[in-house]
C-alpha cells in the first residue's frame, strides 16, 4: 500500500479510537490485532 494511503488510514483508525477496540474486542475474544491484507 502506499504511503499516503496508509498515512490517511492510521489517522482514521487513531482518531476514532481504533486501536482502543482493536484491544478490548481481542480481550473479549471477538477479533485479532493481526490480519492479513489481500489484493482482490
Amino acid at each position: 500500500m502506499p504511503a499516503d494511503q496508509r498515512r490517511d488510514i492510521a489517522e482514521r483508525i487513531e482518531s476514532r479510537g481504533g486501536l482502543h477496540q482493536l484491544e478490548y474486542m481481542e480481550i473479549l475474544g471477538m477479533g485479532s490485532r493481526e490480519y492479513n491484507l489481500i489484493e482482490i
